[in-house]
């Protein structure tokens, strides 16, 4: 049987994908390797994050998803950007993210370590356009 062609610029449709009024895809919680849970798929779809962008820092990854939500599931809440929320931080940055090595800190604590390291460091001129 010949396949059936397409007009050039419409967008082939899979059938089996359920899609709401506005032809989005809905969630698929029993396809989801954390299960259907949503608040453990938020945590896994941020244990890829995190992953991929240590990877990108050439940074070691030893750590398993499941590690990562025992670390995580009493602060998930409370994590931000904020100086009274918490990070994810390494003990010692030598060494690659695993469940010893990482900790849960607030982001206060962090950032006043980031500036004490810099403290002894010097800066060329900025460099204008």
């Amino acid at each position: 049987m010949a396949e059936e062609k397409r007009k050039p610029g419409r967008p082939r449709i899979h059938p089996v994908v359920e899609r709401d009024p506005r032809g989005k895809r809905k969630p698929r919680p029993h396809i989801w390797k954390s299960g259907p849970d949503e608040y453990r798929h938020e945590i896994y779809h941020a244990f890829l994050k995190r992953k991929a962008q240590a990877n990108f820092r050439n940074e070691g990854w030893e750590m398993t998803y499941e590690e990562f939500y025992d670390l995580w599931k009493d602060d998930w809440n409370n994590r931000g950007r904020l100086s009274h929320q918490v990070c994810m931080s390494r003990r010692d940055d030598e060494k690659p993210w695993t469940r010893e090595n990482a900790y849960i800190r607030l982001r206060y604590d962090q950032l006043v370590e980031q500036a004490q390291k810099r403290i002894g460091q010097t800066y060329g001129p900025r460099k204008l356009k």
